[in-house]
């Protein structure tokens, strides 16, 4: 049987004043992460998180999608 579920994803605000987006969640040996900015989202900007791993979600706004801290979202 193949069921459907309109799931509601939960959304959180950017509270940094332009928070980079990253192609993978981490940080290397010295604390800097590890993955390439793709995009960044500005204050304010609501997005929808996917998943959390580690201290890093990976969320979606305006059809774009990628990882970042939640240090700088609430």
């Amino acid at each position: 049987i193949d069921t459907l579920v309109d799931v509601e994803l939960p959304l959180r605000t950017v509270t940094a004043s332009a928070l980079n987006v990253r192609e993978q969640p981490g940080v290397d040996e010295n604390g800097d992460p590890i993955g390439k900015i793709v995009a960044s989202i500005a204050h304010g900007q609501e997005v929808e998180v996917w998943c959390d791993r580690d201290g890093w979600s990976f969320v979606v706004w305006d059809e774009h999608g990628g990882w970042c801290s939640n240090k700088y979202l609430t």
